[in-house]
């Protein structure tokens, strides 16, 4: 008798042992393919806050070229939150950065916050472009389920983006031998405008550039894969 019940409660322990191995391997597995799942999604949130923070930018982009009639916050805020939109990450919270890509306040005037909006003019909330305003810095998020780890009570996972992109004319200089580079740029020297459809439209017949003409070259497109950026190091005359 008392080795039936030893046994019965034997059984019993490996059952619990054996659940207990399960869950712990739908966990690492879940963490392998769901944390996967997280990085790609983080790499696409990011290119949707790059979208986004340009979409902004080029808006101040055209106020410094005299496009008529003047860009305002309605417009800014208007191109942040259709590129969010179109990019997955809904409408993204903005605020108005200095050509620093330092976050501004209504005034202007630096918030002394460089990683945060806190404090800084809200686009599409402050009314009006600030003084000084060179740039947009745009925050997007995308939650997505998980696959497996909902086994173990993480129903879903949020990936976050921060993306600036600043507008104007280069005004300061640095020599080589300060350790900064020259940067050669291609552009297309007949695309001068977009049709509905966010497709570039060629000047025809083609026209070069003239030398001390001010051009606006249209970004047709804000999608992922469409924006692109280079980093360099401090010595090579960056910031970060």
């Amino acid at each position: 008798m008392n080795r039936f019940t030893r046994s019965h409660d034997d059984r019993g322990q490996i059952l619990v042992i054996v659940a207990g191995s399960l869950l712990v391997i739908v966990a690492l597995v879940g963490l392998v393919i769901d944390g996967g799942f997280a990085w790609g999604q983080q790499r696409t949130t990011q290119n949707a806050a790059d979208a986004a923070a340009e979409a902004g930018a080029l808006q101040l982009a055209e106020n410094v070229a005299g496009v008529s009639p003047a860009r305002t916050d309605a417009n800014v805020s208007s191109a942040v939150n259709a590129s969010g939109q179109a990019n997955g990450i809904g409408n993204p919270s903005a605020c108005y950065t200095n050509a620093a890509g330092q976050p501004i306040t209504s005034a202007g005037v630096s918030t002394g916050n460089p990683s945060s909006c806190n404090g800084a003019a809200i686009v599409g909330i402050v009314g009006t472009i600030p003084p000084n305003a060179a740039g947009v810095r745009s925050v997007g998020s995308k939650t997505f389920n998980t696959f497996l780890m909902r086994a173990v009570g993480v129903g879903q996972l949020t990936t976050t983006a921060t993306a600036t992109a600043r507008a104007g004319y280069k005004v300061d200089t640095c020599s080589a031998s300060s350790g900064c580079f020259i940067l050669p740029v291609t552009v297309p020297v007949t695309t001068v405008t977009c049709d509905g459809s966010n497709n570039p439209v060629p000047a025809n017949p083609p026209t070069p550039y003239v030398t001390g003409q001010l051009y606006v070259l249209p970004l047709c497109k804000n999608g992922p894969g469409n924006v692109g950026w280079i980093d360099w190091t401090p010595t090579a005359g960056g910031s970060s």
